[in-house]
């Protein structure tokens, strides 16, 4: 499976909502939950743009957008962009960050 950022673009109002406004999509994360083909990893709110920002694991794009429009999210957020990533970080070069 790859890794897949997707930029979800938020409802007006949502760059000053506090967290519990946007619990308002626990129901369709409940369904994409249930999706055996896509698996959702973590999220982060970007509250002064208005954005969502998950991470997802997948074979593919067309498999996020399909689960996303299945579990109803994508009329809530829309997806903005979806990327392609791969995980990295100090322990992926050993002896480099050494002294």
């Amino acid at each position: 499976m790859a890794r897949f950022i997707v930029v979800h673009q938020l409802g007006e109002g949502a760059a000053n909502a506090d967290f519990q406004d946007l619990r308002a999509a626990r129901k369709h994360l409940f369904k994409l939950a249930e999706n055996p083909n896509v698996q959702w990893l973590n999220g982060w709110f970007l509250f002064e743009t208005a954005k969502q920002i998950c991470e997802y694991e997948a074979q593919d794009q067309e498999t996020i957008l399909r689960a996303l429009h299945e579990s109803g999210i994508d009329t809530l957020y829309p997806a903005a962009s979806i990327e392609e990533v791969m995980l990295s970080g100090p322990n992926d070069f050993p002896g480099e960050f050494s002294e």
